[in-house]
């Protein structure tokens, strides 16, 4: 797999033969103990590039223990805005500037989502330092894009040697737009297939079992699994019995449990946050995952339960349409009607759920690992490459021509 271009898939010239190992620094405002979908990717993309040779350090402002799974964490320093929890300060920058100096990398490679003041800043020191660097994108901005756009044009971010990506084709067209078309390549998030295999199961023709794993916040949009599940009821009538499994934590989990317990315990159970093989043995029970999330901008629980041969319900407008194809692997929707609607075709249509089923269990789902870790060194071979030629560029701007 190789890193494919928002507006263009043809492989660029100029990057050069990349080094046998890298000294590569990962970069992210959030990392664990914080949990979320972008922190376990942080963790899993330091591993799988120390496996393949590269040393890997993390820099984050999320304050923690100084290692995680063998690979060194520091924690900078600042001030943390309340309740959000970001940091933003000028000494998390003066501290990030000394890790440069010191740190010996050969890459910095940033993760940004939404509010990242560390990842903003971080990057434009690092580029303008000299160092090859690299920016992933992980949210989509949607409404917040005009915001993107005016911080880029003032602070001249197009300009920067950066190796501009994003995690799915979705955020790399938007983000491409807010940095005044510059390329974009798309960099997804990686996955261990095996680790999420199951076997086939047998199914209660009288029951339909849906399961969602989310961060329980607003703009995942955890209420509307209620409407897609009473409505999914409604129009099943006795034909079914619809229950719903919701793994997840976050700000909206009271308001996600009140709703459960008005919906009945046994028909939805909220189980807060689980482990992956906890997830697994829930995936491997599913008739069908579903995601409501509209500002989605990759869906790893999406690609997770593919792998568990589960069928992907979720909305056609995000990052998910990547790697689910409608009526293939799962069914995609434009709203919450059509994510209903789907529901029920899957419980009525049982020869189609089952091939559905079969073919998650029997395809090699993408994204694995060994191939991030592949499109991952690329990007470090282009930003390398956009030094090079802006210090090419300084060299000739700088020769002054003598006359005779």
């Amino acid at each position: 797999m190789t890193a494919t271009s928002a507006t263009d898939s043809t492989p660029r010239s100029g990057v050069g033969p990349a080094p046998a190992s890298r000294r590569v620094a990962l970069v992210c405002d959030w990392c664990l103990p914080r949990f979320g979908g972008l922190e376990l990717q942080l963790i899993d993309l330091a591993t799988s590039l120390r496996a393949a040779g590269n040393s890997v350090e993390i820099i984050t402002a999320t304050p923690g223990p100084p290692s995680l799974s063998g690979i060194t964490v520091h924690r900078l320093s600042g001030f943390r805005f309340p309740y959000f929890g970001f940091s933003a300060s000028l000494r998390q920058f003066r501290e990030f500037r000394a890790l440069l100096r010191t740190g010996g990398f050969d890459v910095v490679h940033v993760h940004s989502g939404i509010i990242a003041p560390l990842a903003y800043g971080t990057a434009a020191i690092a580029a303008k330092s000299g160092i090859p660097t690299a920016l992933t994108f992980h949210s989509v901005y949607d409404y917040l894009a005009p915001a993107l756009t005016a911080l880029a044009r003032i602070s001249g971010a197009t300009r920067f040697p950066i190796a501009w990506s994003a995690v799915s084709g979705h955020v790399a067209r938007e983000t491409s737009r807010a940095l005044s078309d510059a390329q974009v390549d798309i960099l997804p998030n990686g996955i261990d297939p095996n680790a999420w295999a199951t076997p086939p199961h047998e199914r209660r023709s009288d029951t339909f079992r849906l399961v969602a794993v989310m961060r329980l916040q607003v703009r995942k949009r955890p209420r509307d699994l209620f409407t897609i599940l009473e409505n999914a009821q409604r129009q099943l009538g006795s034909a079914a019995r619809v229950t719903l499994d919701i793994v997840g934590d976050g700000p909206e989990r009271r308001a996600v449990e009140r709703r459960a317990a008005q919906a009945g315990a046994d028909r939805v159970r909220v189980h807060g946050r689980r482990t992956r093989d906890e997830i697994r043995e829930l995936f491997a029970e599913a008739d069908a995952f579903v995601l409501p999330t509209r500002m989605e901008s990759f869906g790893i629980a999406a690609l997770e339960a593919l792998c568990a041969g589960v069928p992907v319900i979720a909305r056609s407008d995000t990052g998910v349409q990547d790697f689910v194809k409608h009526g293939e692997n799962g069914l995609l929707a434009d709203s919450v009607a059509g994510l209903t609607a789907a529901a029920v075709e899957l419980a009525r249509n049982e020869p189609l759920r089952s091939s559905i089923a079969r073919r998650n269990h029997a395809a090699r789902p993408p994204y694995a690992w060994s191939d991030v870790v592949t499109a991952t060194l690329a990007q470090y071979a282009r930003a390398e490459s956009l030094q090079r030629q802006l210090g090419n560029a300084q060299c000739a701007s700088s020769t002054v021509p003598t006359s005779t």
